[in-house]
This record gives structure tokens, C-alpha cells and sequence, in this order.
């Protein structure tokens, strides 16, 4: 794993846990950042390990996971990738790419995840 996932990834837990201390209080959806490189087997960065694991935290407490692609936004198989890892939503640059996606990746359906009601 190269240096700046294993940061990343170590940033992402760190923040969640600083979140978890609180209660999660005000907190009802959080956005991750991911950076695409193609050239390595795990492409993303955080890790896909530690989205997939960060995904759960929020969603076993009731929050909105959110996708942000600063690489490759405009890549359909990248964004199927990322939507594979468990995210309920996206933010994006590239809205008409993802336009095209969304009958395709449908909706997690995410009210009243985990109990809470927003």
C-alpha cells in the first residue's frame, strides 16, 4: 500500500473516531474524498478496505455515506466501482456523467438508516 493510502486511510479512522466521541452529534452525513489511481490493484484512495469499513461505522449509526471522486469523475467503470463499495449518494464535477449512471445504479434507499429518522 502506498504511503499516502496508508495516511489516508489512517486520517479517515481518526476523523470518524473523533466524530464517534461525540455522539455523532450534528452529524447526519459525511463526505469522502477518494483519489483514483488506475495504474495500482486497489485503485483508490482511502483504501477500498477502509471505505468499505468507514461505510459501516456510518451507516450502523444512522448516517449518509457520500462519494466525492477528485480523479476520474468522469470514468462510468470508476463510478460503478465506487458505488459498489456501498455509498448511498454522490457529489460530483461531472453531474451528466453521472446523469447517465443512475437508472443503472438505482438507490440504496437510505431512510431511516439504523433506526434514525431524519
Amino acid at each position: 500500500m502506498p504511503k499516502s493510502v496508508a495516511r489516508a486511510d489512517k486520517f479517515l479512522e481518526d476523523t470518524l473516531d473523533r466524530m464517534e466521541a461525540t455522539g455523532w452529534k450534528g452529524i447526519s452525513q459525511v463526505q469522502i474524498h477518494i483519489r483514483t489511481d488506475l495504474s495500482l490493484p486497489d485503485p483508490f484512495c482511502p483504501s477500498s478496505d477502509c471505505i468499505r469499513k468507514a461505510i459501516g461505522r456510518l451507516h450502523a449509526s444512522g448516517i449518509t455515506a457520500q462519494a466525492f471522486t477528485w480523479t476520474e469523475g468522469a470514468n462510468k467503470e470508476v463510478l460503478r466501482r465506487i458505488w459498489k463499495l456501498g455509498f448511498d449518494n454522490f457529489a460530483t464535477d461531472d453531474p451528466l456523467v453521472l446523469f447517465e449512471l443512475l437508472p443503472e445504479l438505482g438507490s440504496r434507499g437510505t431512510s431511516n438508516r439504523g433506526g434514525k429518522s431524519r
